[in-house]
């Protein structure tokens, strides 16, 4: 095949927290490193968080809602009624409410769809005649089916869902899966690296006496925490504390970074001697890939949090706690054993499921979208 001189991907990205953002502009970006690609994403994610993410890629934006997920009232609790009023309503497809985002689709004449578990981009590649892709390691129809029993108006969204995510041309699973599919690629975690060494980072956030760092973190959702006493005691520890804060501030023995900040966050994660906080697949991927304790709040009343946790037990140092010991500062006991867990284990190599997705991607562009006869990542 001769391929064209620009390569123009139009994104559909989740914004349910952050990272189905930051493992799909990993991917994009390791592409765009030896073709010509434009990407066109679509989505309702912060614009200084896509350009931190994208900024040695050429890319344009629009604000467009890409899926509904979970509606949130913290990190840790979700809405059922607000979240199955939203799915229904949205999954209507009005074709007013989408005449803006097909105005846009069809001035930047798209190659083909790139989307982390949004439906909308599926359905309008299907409308469309333009090939998709999906990456997911879950989709909503399957977290949606775990409330079917108790809450009967999410039966219609997941059925409707189910034909949808059936639409892409290409399906890509990434590790930890929750629902597996013989007849899809599987990869494994995909994670961004660190930019800069964790000697550069400690100077920077403060740890001048190079004591043993945790970070903490409830992933794209910030939150204020009420264990900052707590930790101020504990000086032999530093801690980084992602959040809910109006700037960087640094203490004694902490480092308060607002989501939007200098740091390229797997940076923090290099540098530090553990991560605490929430468990969502961005948190547990990066950890991996740095091979990094993790002390950590597995949802239960979030389908996905088993498939993660497994993952965790199986491949890192792991300690489960509690919600209620995350916010108060139960935790900070169970630094010790967490430290011990990390000497006792054997660290592993992890494999980037990045450089496979970007095969599998380099493979269907070549074969104009088609899938090769073997499935095999070579």
């Amino acid at each position: 095949m001769e391929c064209k001189a620009v390569l123009r991907i139009t994104c559909f990205i989740t914004s349910h927290g952050f990272g189905h953002a930051t493992r799909s502009f990993s991917v994009l970006s390791e592409l765009a490193k030896d073709k010509k690609i434009q990407l066109n994403i679509i989505s309702t994610l912060p614009k200084w968080f896509i350009h931190e993410n994208l900024k040695e890629t050429s890319y344009q934006t629009h604000h467009f809602q890409t899926d509904v997920g979970m509606v949130q009232e913290t990190p840790f609790k979700h809405s059922l009624d607000d979240t199955k009023e939203k799915i229904n309503q949205f999954l209507k497809f009005n074709d007013v409410e989408l005449k803006s985002v097909t105005k846009v689709l069809d001035n930047y004449r798209s190659d083909c769809f790139f989307c982390d578990i949004s439906p909308l981009g599926l359905y309008l590649g299907r409308k469309m005649g333009i090939p998709s892709c999906l990456l997911e390691n879950f989709t909503w129809d399957w977290i949606y089916e775990g409330y079917e029993k108790r809450e009967k108006d999410f039966s219609r969204p997941v059925e409707k869902l189910k034909e949808i995510y059936s639409y892409a041309n290409l399906h890509i699973q990434t590790s930890p899966v929750c629902r597996k599919k013989s007849d899809f690629y599987e990869v494994d975690p995909i994670f961004r690296t660190p930019k800069k060494g964790a000697e550069e980072i400690h100077k920077q956030i403060g740890n001048n006496f190079r004591k043993p760092v945790f970070l903490i973190t409830t992933g794209g959702i910030s939150q204020e925490y009420s264990f900052q006493e707590k930790i101020k005691k504990e000086q032999d520890f530093f801690f980084i504390l992602t959040g809910n804060f109006k700037k960087v501030e640094k203490q004694d023995n902490l480092c308060l970074l607002p989501h939007r900040n200098k740091f390229h966050f797997p940076d923090l994660v290099n540098c530090a001697d553990g991560i605490i906080g929430k468990v969502g697949y961005g948190t547990l991927a990066e950890a991996w890939g740095n091979q990094k304790p993790l002390m950590g709040v597995f949802r239960k009343n979030f389908r996905e949090s088993e498939a993660l946790l497994n993952f965790a037990l199986k491949n890192l140092p792991l300690l489960e706690i509690s919600n209620e010991q995350f916010q108060t500062g139960e935790w900070i006991k169970k630094i010790k054993e967490l430290r011990e867990k990390k000497s006792k284990h054997d660290k592993l190599t992890p494999q980037n499921g990045k450089e496979q997705t970007v095969k599998i991607l380099r493979n269907w562009i070549k074969n104009r979208f088609k899938l090769p006869t073997s499935k095999a990542i070579v």
